[in-house]
């Protein structure tokens, strides 16, 4: 009996090793696949989704060495692809762009389908900018061609720069024609156009 039990006790041991073994499988399966794919079936055919994708398998179950493929139509994506939205779309969200998008909607600029990049100035940068011509916001949107004139001089057409492309020395031409010089200080990234400076704050 005393041997019979010592037995038991090696295999219960051995099931509970196992057991947090399968568990902490588990556990990983999880994350995994709850970042990963799940999978049903749909008009007699397979269908994998994950997070950012959903595809077909368009031929299942190719005998390889040690492995299985299933050929599928779309590259599956483990993240979400970004919901862009038009620009004065997202610039209308930010409450410190209020008069740029007011500025825009009066000098009639549209921006899709072309490709710029836009040094968008928030409120205070247009409080600061009248205060040195003397005037006042409203004055200026009044101004058709100043407000065009400044506008255009924020926008570099035909091309897309995220800030990290942006490098010490780098000149390009705006819209209105104007250049705008980078630079970089020890606050960041300086933009300096023939009239003024700004610096990159997001």
């Amino acid at each position: 009996h005393e041997r019979t039990f010592q037995k038991f006790q090696t295999i219960m041991s051995f099931l509970k090793r196992l057991h947090q073994k399968i568990w902490q499988m588990g556990k990983a399966s999880l994350l995994r696949l709850e970042n990963l794919c799940c999978v049903k079936i749909e008009n007699n055919t397979t269908q994998i989704s994950t997070v950012g994708s959903t595809a077909y398998i368009s031929e299942a179950d190719i005998p390889v060495t040690g492995s299985i493929v299933h050929i599928i139509d779309e590259v599956l994506l483990p993240f979400k692809k970004p919901e862009l939205k038009p620009i004065l779309e997202v610039l209308s969200e930010r409450s410190e762009l209020t008069n740029l998008v007011e500025a825009i909607s009066v000098a009639g600029i549209e921006f899709e389908p072309n490709v710029y990049t836009i040094f968008a100035p928030s409120n205070t940068a247009f409080e600061n900018a009248v205060a040195l011509l003397g005037t006042d916001v409203a004055s200026l949107l009044n101004d058709d061609y100043l407000i065009n004139v400044i506008l255009t001089a924020h926008i570099i057409p035909d091309a897309r720069f995220k800030s990290a492309e942006l490098f010490d020395g780098e000149q390009f031409f705006s819209l209105e024609g104007s250049p705008i010089n980078v630079s970089m200080t020890a606050d960041g990234l300086s933009l300096k156009a023939i009239g003024s400076d700004a610096e990159i704050s997001t």
